[in-house]
């Protein structure tokens, strides 16, 4: 019986493209989705932020999650998703750390300039050639990087 190997391949040209084998039973094919957590008493706070200010689109939640009490958004994020869930305030603990997904956008200047008119405050990331990109933290403290490809 042969056995099945798993590979990693990278994702743009300026990462080493040698396949890694990372695990002998299982082959990741992608990220689907990153969750983060925000107060539930400031819902309408998440929205304005990830749906207005991103421009992020909602995208239908199973009802089987809003009936297990685990009330939330979903939104699109190219071929993945960004799921927020409204957590009860005792669950929830502010996150200043470097943690951060990492959002690919298609007009980094607009976006730059979108959040600085709303005055959240931007922070410079350390160069990576082929990569324009910023960091923000959103209203909750959660570390965000946005950038596109040169």
């Amino acid at each position: 019986m042969r056995s099945r190997r798993a590979t990693s391949f990278t994702c743009c040209s300026t990462c080493d493209p040698t396949p890694r084998l990372y695990n002998l039973r299982v082959t990741i094919l992608g990220l689907h989705h990153v969750q983060i957590n925000v107060p539930a008493s400031r819902e309408p706070e998440a929205r304005r932020f990830f749906q207005e200010l991103l421009g992020l689109e909602e995208m239908p939640r199973p009802k089987s999650l809003s009936n297990a009490g685990r009330n939330g958004a979903w939104y699109r994020c190219g071929d993945n998703e960004f799921h927020i869930y409204f957590a009860p305030e005792a669950e929830f603990k502010e996150d200043r750390s470097s943690r951060h997904p990492a959002l690919l956008v298609d007009d980094l200047a607009g976006l730059r300039g979108r959040l600085e008119s709303a005055g959240v405050e931007l922070e410079e990331a350390i160069p990576i050639n082929g990569r324009a990109r910023f960091f923000c933290r959103d209203p909750f403290g959660h570390r965000l990087e946005f950038l596109s490809f040169e």
